[in-house]
């Protein structure tokens, strides 16, 4: 019996490798024979390069840069040597800030824009931007400040970007390097919102990132203004890109000015695991993530996976940690560690051993052969 478990993460409470472990536990204390293989996964947002950093053993980079509010710090990004893997949390992510630092007028991506410099610097041919948890709605100017672009006020001023000064920029000049105004950038995000309207950037996640009514509308402002600078001067429209409201607009303004690709994240990651590969050679495919719902259906690693199985005809499973759901199309059973948790506490504090206890009772629901 050949098992691949491949999970997203339990957010808050394990990793996908942890939750992979669990569960392999409680499977071998029945079917001790078996050849289990856990296959990490991630859907382009929170632990995909933790994801593609230990599949695909790339060398981790540590660089001097900043936050968001300018202030020195050490970041980190993967590579492989041709090809940069940098995540925008690294310098750039609300976690990062405290509650009282939350304010996405005043926050730049220029801290993110130095480690991709360095990248390109050390000789990058690719870089990859996995875009989630951002505390900035800059347009990605801030990067692209780092790689030499100057933005410029109508009296000719130049202005330092974040959320604030979009609504100043008249002008943008470009960086001299060829290798930075030319440079490859693939956006790795798994939303589609796009930057204008009742779901774009602004008035969706502004106040996830602190930003009150004022600000929200300021930034909807800036961004369209910006936006019809970048179109006049670079020839590209980002108001109607899909997911280019994704991190505050950052894949509509890199689009814009490099003409950066948008890409999804789970069908990427899939590929460069080797998932269908995986998947082609199990005879039983078990999944999960921390919660299944609604939005679980859409561009997730539990439909991504799901979708596989379909084709290639394998059984699947999924175990998560709640789910709202209680059919998903391809899926043979679900299990939840909620139905044995006590309660939420229980079940994020506990999960490892839910989670080995759902195992074991996986091994025991698996048909023996007469071989075995």
């Amino acid at each position: 019996m050949k098992i691949l478990i491949c999970p997203d993460k339990f957010k808050g409470s394990l990793t996908a490798l942890e939750v992979g472990e669990a569960l392999t536990r409680g499977i071998r204390k029945v079917r001790s024979e078996a050849q289990i293989t856990i296959q990490s996964l991630a859907d382009g947002g929170d632990g995909s390069l933790a994801v593609l950093r230990d599949t695909l053993g790339l060398q981790e980079v540590s660089v001097d840069t900043f936050d968001h509010l300018r202030r020195r710090m050490r970041a980190n990004y993967f590579t492989d040597g041709k090809t940069a893997y940098v995540e925008l949390a690294a310098a750039s992510g609300l976690a990062l800030l405290a509650e009282d630092e939350r304010d996405p007028m005043k926050c730049s991506t220029y801290g993110t824009g130095l480690l991709i410099k360095h990248a390109l610097d050390a000789g990058a041919e690719r870089i990859r931007l996995f875009l989630d948890g951002s505390a900035t709605h800059d347009l990605g100017f801030g990067i692209a400040a780092a790689l030499g672009f100057r933005f410029l006020a109508l009296s000719g001023k130049v202005i330092r970007p974040n959320g604030a000064a979009l609504e100043l920029i008249r002008y943008i000049e470009k960086p001299t390097k060829a290798k930075y105004r030319q440079a490859k950038i693939e956006l790795i995000c798994d939303v589609r919102n796009p930057l204008l309207g009742e779901n774009g950037a602004a008035r969706i996640y502004a106040p996830q990132k602190g930003a009150d009514a004022l600000a929200v509308e300021r930034l909807e402002y800036g961004s369209q203004s910006s936006s019809g600078v970048i179109e006049q001067q670079f020839g590209r429209s980002v108001t109607n890109v899909i997911g280019g409201g994704a991190a505050g607009g950052i894949a509509a303004g890199l689009y814009g000015l490099f003409g950066a690709e948008i890409v999804a994240g789970f069908p990427l990651i899939s590929e460069l695991v080797g998932l269908e590969d995986q998947i082609a050679a199990a005879d039983l495919v078990i999944s999960g993530e921390g919660k299944l719902d609604g939005q679980s259906l859409e561009g997730k690693v539990v439909s991504g996976v799901a979708e596989l199985c379909q084709r290639l005809e394998k059984t699947l499973i999924l175990v998560v940690g709640h789910t709202e759901l209680e059919q998903f199309e391809q899926v043979t059973e679900i299990y939840a560690v909620s139905r044995l948790a006590r309660d939420l506490a229980d079940s994020m504090g506990n999960a490892g051993g839910y989670l080995e206890e759902i195992g074991e009772g996986i091994a025991n629901s698996i048909p023996r052969k007469s071989s075995e």
